[in-house]
């Protein structure tokens, strides 16, 4: 099994060696996988040692979505989400939002924005 040591030195590695798209795709994919093996970690400490180190702001309440996505639009993404579990496309569209922000922060900060200017 891989741990965080050998993820961060694997990191490095392509940090400072790394030149091709592949080795940016992998860089990604690193980034990721430590990601989430950082919060499986933390998901594993007693909630109140883990408030006790924790400056961020108490996680956002879940809001309820409908059960399958209804498009409008002719775009073969849309398509391919059509009567699908909202839910199940969302968790696909989180995890491939994280290559995203690693590869394209900008762009990842934009959809972001745009999604706040949606609440307004």
């Amino acid at each position: 099994m891989i741990d965080l040591r050998e993820l961060d030195e694997t990191i490095d590695n392509i940090k400072r060696n790394g030149a091709t798209i592949n080795d940016a795709v992998m860089l990604a994919m690193m980034y990721i996988a430590r990601d989430h093996m950082m919060r499986e970690e933390s998901a594993h400490m007693p909630a109140q040692r883990a408030h006790d180190y924790s400056r961020a702001a108490e996680p956002t309440r879940v809001v309820e979505t409908p059960d399958r996505i209804k498009t409008r639009g002719t775009s073969r993404f849309l398509a391919a989400c059509g009567g699908l579990p909202t839910h199940d496309v969302m968790a696909l569209i989180d995890e491939h939002m994280d290559v995203i922000r690693v590869l394209y922060p900008k762009e990842y900060e934009a959809i972001l924005r745009r999604l706040d200017k949606m609440r307004e």
